[in-house]
């Protein structure tokens, strides 16, 4: 969906003109990005569409100073959506660490049906590992064992299967 790319680079901005030149790994001058364009990209994707030196055009975007590979050809609002989901879930993932090596204890409470209702509507009651509709467990994306909670992020619907053989990792 959304590949991070370490290929493609920008000059410092020109003095007089106020673009900075695409770089395209490490050689092939691309196109420009203005500098309104990249202050923008700061805080909300730009897409961009680019031809390498075998002239395959592939479209991109630049967030936060990253390039990303945009091979569905998302919607900014779509990427942006993409990468929060993804800051969301190493943050998830990083309190799961930390609550891990604090050696806090943690309890099971009982996952309550409201919660339920929204992870089944949310994940369309199919398993988003395989799309199965069969055999459906609630997963925790961050298992309370490792300081995971029970909320709508942090759940989602495994069919017994892929849920065996996620065991106790963290993540999808």
């Amino acid at each position: 969906m959304l590949k991070k790319v370490d290929y493609i680079t920008l000059t410092p901005p020109s003095f007089f003109i106020g673009v900075r030149k695409i770089i395209f790994r490490g050689r092939n001058t691309t196109g420009d990005v203005s500098v309104v364009l990249y202050e923008e990209s700061k805080t909300s994707p730009v897409l961009f569409g680019i031809e390498d030196a075998r002239k395959v055009y592939r479209k991109y975007a630049l967030y936060k100073d990253q390039w990303y590979l945009n091979s569905e050809g998302l919607s900014a609002d779509d990427v942006a959506a993409v990468l929060k989901d993804r800051e969301h879930r190493t943050n998830l993932k990083l309190e799961a660490v930390r609550v891990s090596a604090a050696g806090a204890k943690t309890t099971r409470e009982p996952i309550a049906s409201e919660i339920q209702r929204a992870v089944w509507q949310r994940d369309k009651g199919t398993c988003v590992k395989c799309g199965i509709q069969s055999r459906l467990h609630l997963d925790h994306i961050i298992p309370v064992s490792r300081g995971g909670s029970n909320s709508v992020a942090n759940i989602q619907i495994l069919c017994s299967n892929c849920n065996l053989k996620k065991g106790t990792l963290i993540g999808g």
